[in-house]
């Protein structure tokens, strides 16, 4: 992007135009944290598919449910302990479930406790997934096999 800027004020540059910014008012740049590959929109909602498929979730838990499954899946992340609270992470989830509602793949029922549960074609999907020879399928076994560690260790929900 910065290569583009560059190329663009150069061929500006005798134009005559001007662009007047105040530093000051710049927002800061952040680096990316060593988590926000986490926050992809297909690995949460794959999160969230697993954890449906595997217990009951709640749409009030399911930052918290991702997160512990995402420790367990990524043995580096076991020091991080502020990764369910997130904000950036709850945000995503949030995101991704409204995706797998909108793809049909889950639904949320109730007015209270908002239960996410796997439609028959959200089963499906995971059913293909998990027979599947690709890195997906790999990712979606190893979801399974976390997900079942992580409810372990975190007991009864």
């Amino acid at each position: 992007m910065t290569d583009e800027l560059d190329k663009f004020a150069r061929r500006i540059q005798d134009k005559g135009f001007r662009l007047d910014v105040d530093a000051d008012t710049l927002p800061e740049p952040r680096r990316p944290a060593r988590t926000d590959a986490l926050f992809h929109l297909p690995l949460l909602a794959l999160a969230i598919l697993v954890i449906s498929k595997t217990e009951v979730l709640t749409s009030s838990r399911v930052g918290g449910r991702v997160a512990h499954l995402l420790i367990e899946y990524f043995q580096s992340l076991r020091d991080i302990r502020t990764l369910e609270w997130s904000i950036t992470l709850r945000r995503r989830c949030a995101e991704a479930l409204a995706f797998l509602e909108k793809a049909t793949l889950v639904q949320v029922q109730g007015s209270e406790l908002r239960a996410v549960d796997l439609t028959p074609r959200g089963r499906e999907l995971l059913t293909r997934g998990l027979q599947d020879e690709t890195d997906v399928g790999q990712l979606l076994r190893g979801l399974i096999r976390a997900q079942a560690r992580a409810s372990l260790r975190r007991g009864p929900a």
